[in-house]
């Protein structure tokens, strides 16, 4: 893998931009994060329960003519929702057992509701089956940060990079243990 776009997305607090980063260090790439790109160039079109709310098409419109030639690490978990298939190399999914992302986002100052909404998302695998159907299953790469180090899980991605591991196929699937542990209630009020 040589050209163009290394996407790297999930649900909120999974790791995004502590890996993009470490992923551009690595390789030697510029890096680019979606949200601040969407704020700095102006695609944000209001605000929903301290979040933004983002025109994702005015965000395509700005977002192409930057990365037009460019090889570069891009995080955010808006990317399905603005770029398409032929427009990425490779897509990194990361993801989060659900306990463990509660309490990374709580640790953020997520309201409790926020924190529940994407949870449930993670749960429910929302990203993964935006990814896959923007992008296809053979550019999408997923990979657990649960409880794995940056260097771990970089080190893991830059292997599927290079070519001396296949990506790595989306099968995570929380809803058994979310339900094992009799936690649905609590993320599904």
């Amino acid at each position: 893998m040589a050209d163009g776009v290394i996407a790297v997305v999930g649900t909120p607090g999974t790791g995004k931009k502590t890996v993009a980063r470490h992923l551009s260090s690595s390789l030697q790439i510029d890096y680019m994060d979606l949200n601040e790109v969407a704020v700095e160039k102006g695609a944000v079109i209001g605000r929903e329960q301290n979040t933004y709310v983002v025109s994702t098409s005015k965000l395509r419109r700005i977002l192409l003519p930057i990365i037009k030639g460019r090889r570069l690490i891009l995080s955010g978990h808006l990317i399905p929702s603005v770029l398409k298939r032929k427009e990425v190399e490779l897509v990194i999914l990361l993801r989060c057992a659900p306990e463990v992302l509660e309490s990374r986002l709580a640790s953020r100052g997520y309201s409790e509701a926020k924190v529940r909404e994407n949870v449930a998302a993670e749960v429910l695998g929302v990203v993964v089956a935006e990814a896959l159907k923007v992008f296809g299953i053979d550019k999408v790469s997923e990979h657990d940060t649960t409880h794995r180090s940056v260097e771990e899980t970089v080190a893991e991605i830059l292997s599927v990079i290079s070519g001396k591991s296949p990506l790595s196929r989306p099968r995570i699937d929380w809803l058994p243990q979310v339900a094992e542990k009799g936690l649905l209630q609590k993320y599904f009020p």
